[in-house]
């Protein structure tokens, strides 16, 4: 029997969810893998689940200036946090740039995709461009940014910004995740969709 989309969307979320909660470097790059399934791939999974109920879904961005783009900066722009969020569509969000490495500039997908596809959240290659190299080995503490927010120290700033963006995307999907339950006719779907 084929799997259905919507129990798989859900079962995708929840791991989503559990794999930001623990935050690791290795969960954080399998969750790579899981946005871009989520969002990125031939037939999106969160479209292909939406059909039915057909919601806006909104995910939160920060209100900031526009990232830097200066050829000896080093910038990361965030997803809301402590600041009142503006709500953007998941084409807005996936172009949302996020890091700017020395005049580079890196939107969510590209995050996404380099840690899906390079770095093994769901293909590992060696074969890396200089521009997608330069954001897997960069550090932020050497700039002096401290992290917060759960990610262990000495960690890259793929894995820092995919959990900033892992909980944006959750944010985003609670609304279809709830939906989707109702849907199913899960018990769980009064609760947080996170």
């Amino acid at each position: 029997m084929p799997v259905d989309p919507r129990r798989l969307f859900v079962e995708s979320v929840g791991d989503l969810q559990a794999r930001m909660g623990r935050s690791t470097q290795y969960d954080l790059i399998r969750a790579a893998g899981l946005l871009r399934q989520l969002f990125m791939d031939g037939t999106r999974l969160i479209d292909r689940v939406n059909r039915v109920a057909r919601l806006r879904l909104q995910f939160p961005v920060a209100t900031a200036d526009p990232i830097g783009r200066g050829p000896s900066q080093v910038s990361f722009r965030g997803f809301g946090g402590a600041a009142t969020p503006k709500y953007v569509d998941r084409d807005k969000f996936l172009s949302y740039e996020c890091v700017s490495l020395h005049g580079v500039v890196f939107s969510v997908a590209d995050v996404i995709r380099i840690s899906a596809n390079k770095e093994g959240g769901i293909h590992y290659d060696q074969k890396v461009e200089p521009d997608e190299d330069a954001l897997i080995r960069m550090q932020f503490q050497r700039y002096g940014v401290e992290l917060l927010g759960g990610v262990g120290p000495g960690a890259d700033a793929t894995a820092f910004v995919l959990h900033q963006i892992g909980f944006a995307a959750l944010a985003g999907l609670g609304p279809l995740v709830h939906a989707v339950k109702r849907e199913l006719g899960d018990n769980a779907a009064g609760g947080d969709a996170r």
